[in-house]
């Protein structure tokens, strides 16, 4: 049995890796997968250089073998100089009435989905990260000057209160938050939508050097999470249970019942991965040419 550190996120959009776990697939593949949350999660290291030098220490520095993070995240990191690649998908987006990532508003709120946002106090949970690029390029989707916006730094779980309270007019927020706030705000908008109808969120990484040493486990762990989220889009049900049964998830089984669930990819495909590098590039997060091949393995065309 291969012993795999790998880091986590406590959420929907990431638990392929638990639903894999729980089934027994990695077991059956011969990994003897070890769980634990990923640097930055808890300690709120939220600029992009920051957070790039986190996941540096904890996987390139070795501490893990493998670890969760967006797309914006990993472009950020191979644009420093930290040889990261994705060898599973985790959350994709795909065209839907809803989606896991929304814009709230109180209910009794004059703002909606137009210029009437401009000027906007918008609680995101890290700055020059994946949600300022999504807000500013919903606003101007909806008619809004995305530079008009003011971004506040809240964590997910502070966002209710921080709106109520009246410090932020909008929070951005994903489940379980969207549906645990819904007694209080109502949403104006899809916060992916600015970004187009199908795009992977998230992943899982390794670096290179790790990657090109482990190729026989790496791939072993891709296709025992790949057979994972296959089966969890189809039995949202049984997911819903093992995804209470997580500590520190704030989901209940009525929850995640009634929330919005995240859908995970099969393939790690250039064309998913291109719409967060392109808009993370137009609005200066990317300076350098990062190309999705850039952020994949095994390397695509070898």
């Amino acid at each position: 049995m291969t012993g795999l550190d790998v880091g986590i996120v406590q959420a929907d959009c990431t638990a392929n890796v638990f639903y894999t776990q729980n089934l027994g697939l990695f077991t059956a593949a011969g990994l003897d997968v070890r769980t634990q949350p990923m640097p930055g999660e808890r300690d709120r290291v939220h600029t992009a250089g920051g957070l790039t030098q986190v996941l540096a220490q904890a996987v390139a520095g070795g501490g893990l073998d493998i670890g969760i993070a967006n797309v914006v995240i990993l472009g950020l990191a191979r644009q420093d100089g930290v040889p990261l690649r994705y060898l599973a998908p985790a959350a994709v987006i795909l065209p839907g009435p809803r989606q896991i990532d929304e814009l709230f508003v109180l209910h009794d709120s004059p703002l909606g989905a137009d210029a009437s946002v401009n000027g906007a106090r918008v609680a995101i949970n890290r700055p020059k990260n994946l949600q300022a690029v999504c807000a500013r390029e919903w606003a101007a989707l909806h008619g809004a000057d995305p530079d008009s916006l003011t971004f506040v730094e809240v964590a997910f779980e502070d966002m209710g209160a921080a709106l109520q309270d009246g410090a932020v007019d909008v929070i951005m927020t994903t489940e379980p938050w969207g549906t645990v706030y819904a007694p209080i705000a109502r949403p104006i908008g899809n916060a992916f939508e600015g970004i187009g109808p199908r795009f992977m969120a998230l992943g899982w990484f390794a670096t290179d050097d790790w990657l090109a040493a482990h190729a026989e486990t790496a791939a072993a762990f891709a296709r025992a999470i790949r057979a994972g989220s296959a089966w969890a889009n189809e039995h949202h049900l049984e997911t819903a249970r093992m995804l209470a049964e997580r500590p520190n998830t704030r989901v209940t089984v009525d929850i995640a019942q009634r929330m919005v669930r995240a859908t995970y990819g099969l393939e790690l495909e250039p064309a998913m991965i291109a719409p967060l590098l392109d808009v993370a590039r137009k609005y200066g997060l990317l300076t350098a040419g990062v190309a999705p091949e850039d952020l994949i393995w095994p390397v695509p065309g070898r």
